[in-house]
Formats: C-alpha cells, sequence, structure tokens
C-alpha cells in the first residue's frame, strides 16, 4: 500500500484542506527570501554608479516587510492544518477502538489504546503541517541558490552539491533505524500510563495493606525505561541537524 492509498492518510488529507495553500505560501515565501539579497545589490550597485535606487529601495522595504508576514501567515495555517488532520485521526481512531468488542479491551491496556488515540496521530502532525512546509521552503532555497551559485561561479557549486549529498547521505544513514527508537519510546510511554492506572486503581488497597512503596518500586523502571527510550530516539534524531 502506497503513502496516499493509506485509509488513514487519505483522511488527514481531507481534513487539512489548507495543507496545499501552506505548501504553496511557503514555496513563495522561500522565493521572496532569495530575492532580497538580490534587490540589495541592486541598491549597492546604482549606489555606485550614481543611479536612482529609491525604487531598488522601496522594493526591498516591501520585501522587508512582506516575507515576515507570509511566514507568520505560514505558521498559522500550517498549525492549522496539522490540527485539523490529526484531530480527524484521532476522531476516526477513537471510534474505532469503541466499536471493538470486550475482549478487545482485556487484552489491551488502556496506556497502549491512549497511545494509539492520541500519540500514533500525532506523529503525523508535521506533516500536515510545519514540516511539509519547511521541506517545500529548504527545496525551494536549495534550487534557487543552486542555479544563482552556478551563474556566478561553477567551482563554488560543485562543492555546494558535494556537501549537499554528503549531508543527504549522513541523514538517511543515521536515521535508517530511527522511527524504531521512536516505535522503543512510545511502547515505553504506553506501559508507563498502564502502570500509572493500574496504580490510581490499586491505590485504596495499597493503602490499606501500607504497601504504598510498591506503587513507587513499580513507577520507577517504567520511567527510567521511557527516559532511555526517548533520549536515545532524540539524540538519533538530532544527528541530522549536524549536516
Amino acid at each position: 500500500m502506497s503513502f496516499f492509498q493509506s485509509p488513514s492518510i487519505r483522511l488527514a488529507l481531507v481534513a487539512s484542506r489548507w495543507l496545499w495553500l501552506v505548501l504553496v505560501l511557503a514555496g513563495i515565501s522561500a522565493i521572496l527570501m532569495v530575492s532580497q539579497p538580490f534587490v540589495v545589490q541592486r541598491i549597492i550597485d546604482a549606489a555606485l554608479t550614481q543611479q536612482a535606487f529609491t525604487p531598488y529601495v522601496l522594493t526591498y522595504l516591501i520585501l522587508a516587510i512582506l516575507v515576515p508576514i507570509m511566514q507568520w501567515g505560514v505558521t498559522g495555517l500550517a498549525s492549522h492544518s496539522a490540527w485539523s488532520a490529526t484531530n480527524a485521526l484521532r476522531h476516526a481512531t477513537a471510534t474505532a477502538i469503541f466499536a471493538q468488542p470486550l475482549d478487545f479491551f482485556r487484552s489491551h491496556g488502556i496506556g497502549e489504546l491512549s497511545e494509539r488515540i492520541d500519540a500514533d496521530s500525532g506523529q503525523l502532525h508535521g506533516i500536515f503541517g510545519e514540516a511539509s512546509a519547511r521541506l517545500v521552503s529548504t527545496v525551494v532555497l536549495i534550487i534557487s541558490v543552486g542555479i544563482t551559485t552556478w551563474l556566478i561561479d561553477t567551482v563554488v557549486f560543485v562543492v555546494m552539491m558535494i556537501y549537499l549529498v554528503i549531508g543527504i547521505a549522513i541523514i538517511t544513514w543515521s536515521q535508517r533505524d530511527n522511527h524504531h527508537d521512536w516505535e522503543a519510546e512510545r511502547i515505553a510511554d504506553a506501559a508507563l500510563y498502564d502502570t500509572i492506572e493500574e496504580s490510581f486503581a490499586s491505590v485504596t488497597d495499597m493503602r490499606a495493606v501500607g504497601a504504598e512503596s510498591r506503587l513507587h518500586h513499580r513507577l520507577t523502571p517504567r520511567i527510567a525505561t521511557l527516559l532511555h527510550a526517548h533520549r536515545t530516539a532524540r539524540l538519533r534524531s538530532q544527528i541530522a541537524q549536524l549536516t
């Protein structure tokens, strides 16, 4: 099954009806950002040759005002798009879970089901929001800078392309198994919430027999496991930012 054939993805795409506008605005914003240095160059050239540079200054001022406004709009629309998509997924997942027979709930803990409804849907938050906008913006910036560099100096262009290829290779290598780390983090999180729920359910009996310390001993290893899993997943994810 391809990415766009997944029922959950198709549901999220329908719910995130603002996503395409977000992507278009992100691309336009990136193009305007790239054009700012060229406008500055025009201002400097016009000043050195004693030509009229007022139109270039006005253009730069317009860009200086327009770019932050567009980025602010992209951020707001991306957030709205992402929440619309993930909330639709949460609602559909919760509806499907509540429709299961009672035997299903006997074999699945509350923490696990909570993860399925909230955390698993939340993993797609960035895809339908800021992450997709950032991806489009980055691609547009790379293409624009690449074309500009090629026109100015081919040697610099080649060096930049080599660095880009090496960076992509490092990111691909470092992130190839990162989804397993995040899966382990979600499992540890679900186990912790299962233990918390069970502890609340039995706290009265534990107090009656003076075994409150048992609750602490049950939570401590769960918290330690979650901390280790989260730290491992987060550190491996940060490798991509070092390139």
